[in-house]
């Protein structure tokens, strides 16, 4: 699992945020139906040592979508205990 958290958008009229993930050299593909209401999402569908790029939006209530944040790249490590 890979855990992403956030600065929160301050505007009155947000709905929520929308959580992108891109392989490689495709397009970004939301990885959430309804608009997340917290400031940190957890990617549970994330593959071992693979790399992902990742892109949070905000959606107002009207369904207005802002451009995507910066990227973060993860790739999920799991120990050997």
């Amino acid at each position: 699992m890979i855990h992403l958290v956030w600065n929160p958008n301050k505007e009155d009229d947000l709905a929520g945020y929308n959580i992108y993930r891109k392989e490689g050299s495709a397009e970004p593909v939301k990885l959430n139906i309804d608009p997340v209401q917290d400031v940190q999402f957890q990617d549970r569908s994330a593959n071992q040592n693979k790399t992902y790029t990742y892109f949070v939006t905000a959606e107002d209530i009207a369904g207005n979508e802002s451009n995507l944040s910066n990227q973060v790249e993860a790739v999920l490590r799991v120990g050997r205990g």
